[in-house]
């Protein structure tokens, strides 16, 4: 049972939730893979599903999320539907699977949860794996809704360097803040003013997420707070 004094603990599921209603009528469970890059592998849970990408990016432009019709094409071919419970998993800290809650939420859909862990916790407790994806269907329907308000663009983000409402959070690994690191991008450094905690920082050493108040004093140890409207890149 997961019980870490969150401000929305139905984002979370735990194993135990999983190995008893992955199966459910409605539920789609979606194997988010390890990190890009890293060696795939062999085994999943059983009735999972995984995207031909885990960044849902564009193909005409992979700067950007993918623009209606290429991610209604995306979810349908995971057989997600617009009343689906999606249940993501991954082998990356839940970074994968928090892209996929990002997309789906900017499109619309508010049925997702994330399996706290992931699949390194999955096997850590001997449940059972195979190595064939699930099945889909044919008939999903999704219907994106796009929510510019959970949005961050160029221009919100110059907005923001100067906005005493805002804190600007870069999440990339310090290296790559400070500059020494470029990782693919145009130049290197970081926004003006932005504070840095790399997204990891807020896991746990099992993968799991770090309790609220434990992730509360992290993020406030560098400026975010939540009195603040934050921009994250």
């Amino acid at each position: 049972m997961l019980d870490k004094s969150y401000a929305r603990p139905d984002l979370l599921v735990d194993t135990d939730w999983v190995a008893e209603h992955g199966a459910d009528p409605g539920v789609r469970l979606v194997d988010m893979g390890p990190r890009l890059g890293q060696e795939p592998r062999a085994h999943r849970i059983a009735g999972s599903v995984s995207p031909r990408h885990p960044y849902f990016k564009g193909t005409e432009d992979s700067r950007f999320v993918a623009g209606p019709a290429e991610i209604k094409d995306i979810f349908e071919a995971l057989s997600i539907d617009d009343d689906t419970l999606v249940v993501a998993y991954d082998s990356a800290l839940s970074l994968n699977a928090a892209r996929l809650w990002w997309a789906l939420s900017y499109y619309g859909h508010r049925a997702f949860k994330i399996m706290d862990g992931g699949f390194g916790k999955w096997v850590a407790e001997e449940r059972p794996v195979v190595k064939s994806p699930g099945k889909v269907k044919a008939e999903a329907s999704f219907s994106p809704r796009a929510d510019a308000a959970i949005l961050s663009t160029i221009d919100t983000l110059r907005a923001a360097v100067n906005d005493d409402d805002a804190a600007v959070w870069d999440t990339r690994t310090v290296e790559e803040y400070s500059g020494e690191e470029m990782r693919g991008n145009a130049r290197a450094g970081h926004v003006p003013g932005a504070k840095h905690l790399e997204w990891s920082e807020l896991m746990a050493n099992d993968g799991t997420f770090r309790p609220a108040d434990q992730m509360r004093a992290a993020l406030e140890s560098v400026g975010i707070t939540r009195n603040k409207h934050i921009h994250t890149y």
